[in-house]
């Protein structure tokens, strides 16, 4: 329960031995190093998924705080979410206390928990403050994620490591591959609130089931935009609709999707929020402007975005797989 804060020291000491160190490695002598958080007592792991996109093949060596070194098997990963589960054998280990990101505030201090440099190292700590709670990044792929932005330092190796609150509760799991570099001090971390839900799935199921598309293409239409370009209204026009999604054949391109469940899109935020907080198989109410002029609103159900895992036991790949429209105004959901 939240009482009173803690120092950094004592949040180190508390959190210390539920992050361990992971070398990334195969037998042609690719390899990396990240960070990783115990999910549950009897090993399972939880860190990024993209700590293994360059090395095929690759086998896992976890070192923890009181200077073990495990094997890990590769149980599951997501690129969308940027999360994937490790799992060790044995029992008994520190998992993590995972608080709720839902209450962070802005300026609320935190620190970063991770093995910055090399993997058998002891865990660093950096400390900082919550810039922004729900930050939307566009991501490696044509996704979005609301990430939560700190000033603490996230280097490479500390990737997959933890945000942690002042009451000893990890809030995020950090994430190097996130951030551009367009900015100096700026660390992300993906909120525990996707974390628990991404990693049971991943647990359970061997990848993400219940998170949901529409299974469109999009370009936002600002108020500006629409003023310069001389658009009737706000929202989202449309640029692709997909075989798959619901609205194939009711939306067509060059349609403005103005409302969803009845709130108007003045930002495409609006409805990635909505689509977040669905489950595959959720009805939402989708209103267009057609090129016509015409107001129609249709039900869509939203279809499963399962996403895919970096993880390969194929020879490497010299093509880069990140395609799409990355300007900020574009984008999939």
């Amino acid at each position: 329960a939240k009482t009173d804060e803690k120092t950094a020291a004592e949040v180190y000491e508390d959190v210390k031995a539920s992050v361990v160190g992971i070398m990334v490695y195969n037998t042609a002598g690719q390899g990396s190093q990240a960070s990783g958080v115990f999910y549950s007592s009897d090993g399972y792991i939880v860190t990024n998924d993209h700590i293994y996109a360059e090395v095929p093949s690759a086998k896992f060596k976890i070192y923890t705080s009181d200077n073990k070194e495990y094997d890990a098997q590769y149980v599951a990963g997501d690129q969308v979410s940027d999360l994937a589960v490790l799992k060790i054998e044995g029992s008994g280990f520190k998992a993590a206390q995972f608080g709720d990101s839902a209450q962070l505030n802005f300026g609320e201090s935190v620190v970063a928990i991770g093995r910055p440099s090399d993997a058998t190292d002891d865990s660093s700590i950096t400390k900082g403050i919550i810039s922004s709670v729900g930050r939307r990044v566009r991501t490696t792929s044509n996704y979005s994620a609301k990430l939560i932005q700190t000033d603490s330092a996230i280097n490479p190796g500390s990737s997959g490591g933890a945000l942690v609150n002042m009451y000893s509760q990890v809030v995020g799991i950090t994430s190097s591959k996130l951030a551009g570099t367009e900015y100096d001090a700026v660390g992300y971390a993906i909120p525990t609130r996707t974390v628990k839900r991404i990693v049971s799935e991943l647990i359970s199921k061997g990848k993400v089931v219940s998170r949901a598309r529409l299974g469109i293409t999009y370009t936002a239409i600002n108020s500006v935009t629409a003023e310069i370009n001389g658009y009737s209204s706000v929202g989202l026009y449309v640029a692709s609709v997909s075989e798959d999604s619901d609205l194939h054949g009711k939306v067509a391109k060059g349609d403005v999707i103005t409302r969803i469940n009845n709130i108007e899109v003045t930002s495409d935020d609006i409805v990635l929020d909505i689509i977040e907080e669905c489950s595959a198989g959720d009805t939402i109410s989708v209103t267009v402007l057609t090129k016509g002029g015409a107001e129609k609103t249709f039900d869509a159900v939203l279809k499963a975005n399962t996403g895919e895992s970096s993880y390969s036991t194929k020879a490497p790949s010299s093509s880069n797989s990140e395609s799409g429209n990355s300007s900020s105004s574009g984008g999939t959901f």
